[in-house]
């Protein structure tokens, strides 16, 4: 919830059934609100304890509080705009194993759905880096490796 407003704290307070903190000298103003966090935040937090949160962001909504859930991953992987979107992908992950990721949240008839290819795996990329960028020789490369401090591996 942001009731960082003067009229979105005092829709905060009606909603807490507690709309006298409102009109607190502590907390009518944002300045007195900063000022006085430390005990107004355990206040705010003693009475969200009773109730659960969806039930709080229906209220605060209805009384134009800008609020929100905050979901867990599983609760995210399964909401039905996420889903609808289709903003969750499956991709190859190590061993060939299926991973769930982000899709691209951009969404066009011109672009592909899915441009994700995956993350690379540890070391990967390392030796072209070292040699390309930085530019190490195959030797001296190899020589990290044999030596513990970098790990390659084979391209997917």
């Amino acid at each position: 919830m942001a009731a960082h407003r003067d009229h979105f704290f005092a829709g905060l307070c009606k909603v807490l059934g507690k709309p006298e903190w409102a009109q607190d000298p502590r907390f009518s103003t944002l300045a007195a609100r900063r000022q006085n966090k430390s005990l107004l935040l355990p206040m705010i937090e003693e009475v969200l304890k009773t109730r659960r949160g969806e039930e709080w962001v229906e209220d605060l909504v209805r009384e134009d509080v800008p609020a929100g859930p905050i979901h867990t991953l599983d609760r995210v992987f399964s909401d039905p705009h996420v889903l609808l979107r289709q903003m969750i992908i499956e991709v190859d992950g190590p061993e060939g194993k299926k991973v769930k990721t982000i899709a691209n949240p951009l969404k066009s008839d011109q672009m592909p759905l899915n441009v994700y290819t995956g993350a690379p795996r540890v070391g990967e990329h390392t030796a072209e880096v070292l040699s390309s960028l930085l530019g190490y020789s195959q030797e001296m490369v190899e020589n990290l490796r044999k030596k513990g401090v970098i790990k390659l591996s084979e391209k997917k």
